[in-house]
């Protein structure tokens, strides 16, 4: 009892600092961040009664401390806060074992600014079937998340993620965006940018359609849209955040070396990350 009271604090410590990038300024790269987490299954299926192995890749920048050590916690759980439409809850959380001795150390970035692809883990999701089985018909078909919950931690420096896996009944699931690339005023990015440019992500495989099921079990489908987060180490993008079919500015500090960032994600899970070093 004791050691799950002691997952539970941990995960809602986790919880409670996810909302951390609100108050810093969105798009600046520089202290440690965490910009997206890849899922290589971003929805389970429900009907699986076997088990699934679900990888994770977490994309980092931590470009002001040039290299450190830092601890990795995982924490996962079934998201039950779905069943009053609450905010997520965890009942029975377990601990992951992330690579390396629970460790990662930035310095394998350093050719990249500090900034890229963390070690991947990988987690089994035991009978997702079972696991969702005591949810409504509408919750089992719309997507019950599966709560992976990392906690990044230096010292006195702490960053918080998380990342819900929907596991649904849906006959056609979800998959990732793919990112075909990122062009400045038109063209692929290859050198220094010049000042004020269009700012833009194409896709080989974009947004999709998908079922939603109504609470008198109707089916209806509904058009996903890809929401673009864009980082940067120097100079400003103006919005930062953007929907596919919109448009955004990069206003370059000067011509020297810059770490830009895009992040894609359709907002049910599915999440592609590009990183550029012009």
């Amino acid at each position: 009892m004791r050691k799950l009271n002691l997952l539970k604090m941990i995960f809602l410590i986790i919880l409670s600092g996810c909302g951390e990038e609100n108050f810093k300024k969105f798009s600046k790269l520089g202290e440690l961040r965490v910009v997206g987490i890849v899922s290589d299954i971003p929805e389970v299926d429900g009907t699986n009664t076997g088990n699934v192995n679900v990888t994770l890749t977490p994309y980092i920048s931590d470009i002001e401390a040039a290299g450190r050590t830092f601890s990795v916690t995982v924490v996962t759980c079934l998201d039950t806060g779905v069943t009053r439409g609450g905010s997520p809850e965890c009942l029975s959380p377990t601990t992951q074992t992330y690579p390396n001795g629970n460790t990662f150390n930035t310095t394998g970035l350093a050719a990249n600014n500090y900034t890229g692809a963390m070690d991947p883990i990988t987690i089994t999701i035991n009978n997702p079937s079972s696991l969702i089985s005591a949810f409504s018909a509408q919750q089992r078909f719309n997507g019950v998340n599966f709560l992976v919950a990392f906690r990044f931690q230096s010292g006195s420096t702490i960053v918080n993620a998380i990342k819900a896996i929907p596991i649904s009944e849906r006959t056609t699931l979800n998959s990732n965006p793919v990112i075909g690339g990122v062009t400045y005023n038109g063209a692929a990015i290859t050198s220094g940018l010049s000042s004020g440019g269009a700012l833009d992500m194409t896709f080989t495989s974009g947004a999709q359609s998908y079922e939603v099921m109504r609470a008198d079990g109707s089916i209806i489908t509904k058009q996903e849209s890809l929401l673009i987060s864009w980082f940067v180490s120097k100079g400003k993008i103006q919005p930062p955040r953007m929907i596919d079919s919109q448009n955004t500015t990069f206003f370059p500090e000067n011509t020297s070396a810059v770490t830009l960032i895009g992040v894609a994600r359709d907002r049910r899970g599915g999440t592609a990350v590009r990183i550029l070093n012009p």
